[in-house]
């Protein structure tokens, strides 16, 4: 994962932006990837892990309705961690995951279903992940290398 976080950390130096993330799932491999890199200080703000629906709510943000309608792993989830943090953290990117890393889940919510949220100022994107796999730690890190990739598609265009 290191080369990848490293071309984002590089990616957001060149660009001169602040990230900022919000992990669920994933439960900080984000915000630690990008913490190995040499000189991420200058480009990476902080991070929340907002892993129960407590602190999705009162610390991040996430409307009640929210959390209550659609759950913890959905979109609108990943989209409302996005945004609330980005704005808390005062930077120009943020990226959040929220999703089902294992060992269990259920037909609506499977093992391996994430949302990950990119938000760019004002505009949020959410997108949705299936890993096949039913090992927890292994999801934690592939998503978190996914949504680094993802992040990386959007800044090159």
């Amino acid at each position: 994962m290191n080369i990848v976080t490293k071309e984002l950390v590089d990616l957001l130096k060149e660009k001169k932006l602040k990230l900022s993330v919000c992990e669920s799932a994933s439960c900080g491999a984000l915000a630690s990837s990008i913490g190995e890199i040499p000189g991420a200080s200058s480009v990476f703000v902080g991070g929340i892990v907002s892993y129960t629906n407590n602190i999705k709510e009162k610390v991040v943000g996430v409307s009640k309705k929210t959390l209550e309608e659609h759950g913890a792993i959905s979109a609108q989830a990943a989209y409302e961690m996005c945004q609330k943090t980005n704005l808390l953290m005062n930077s120009d990117l943020c990226i959040s995951i929220t999703g089902n890393a294992g060992p269990s889940g259920d037909e609506s919510k499977p093992v391996g279903l994430f949302y990950v949220g990119i938000a760019i100022m004002d505009v949020v994107l959410v997108k949705e992940y299936q890993i096949d796999s039913m090992n927890r730690d292994y999801n934690r890190f592939k998503i978190a290398l996914e949504a680094s990739q993802y992040l990386i598609e959007i800044l090159k265009k």
